[in-house]
């Protein structure tokens, strides 16, 4: 009867720590990234309506500016928040279309930068790694065109 009580309880004992060991173990492999993440999601508080931001991103209002009148718009705005950075690559080359963004390049260094362009206006996106975060910056702008010499003038 100890026997089979001993045996019960090495057994219970096991079964518990196997479980608690695989969720350290799902932790672990979710920290260290080898754990497939969900797609980001876009926020509704967003400062353009034509400018998607991943849904844990936290705008940081202080580095953050918009100016915008009848005829143009343009504006800064710092934001942080935890996500890998090829899930806020693959999030902005997904979401950026649905707003008619088209894509012009990605330049990866130290830091990530995707450049969009619209009919009037560009839109540059750059994400910063910090420790366990990311910094993410969009800045949207007038796109500039060529200028134009008036005749007889010099300058």
């Amino acid at each position: 009867m100890i026997k089979k009580i001993s045996l019960l309880f090495v057994l219970c004992s096991l079964f518990f720590a196997n479980g608690g060991c695989a969720t350290l173990d799902r932790q672990r492999d979710t920290e260290l990234g080898l754990v497939e993440e969900e797609k980001l999601e876009v926020s509704a508080d967003l400062k353009f309506e034509d400018l998607p931001v991943p849904y844990s991103f936290k705008l940081n209002k202080q580095e953050s500016f918009i100016f915008q009148n009848d005829f143009t718009r343009m504006g800064l705005f710092k934001y942080i928040g935890k996500a890998k950075p090829n899930k806020i690559v693959e999030f902005y080359r997904e979401q950026m279309p649905l707003y008619n963004w088209g894509l012009i390049n990605i330049v990866e260094h130290n830091e990530i930068v995707l450049n969009f362009e619209k009919e009037r206006e560009s839109c540059i996106i750059t994400l910063k790694p910090m420790m366990a975060r990311i910094g993410l910056t969009i800045f949207l702008t007038p796109k500039s065109g060529p200028i134009k010499e008036e005749k007889g003038k010099d300058f």
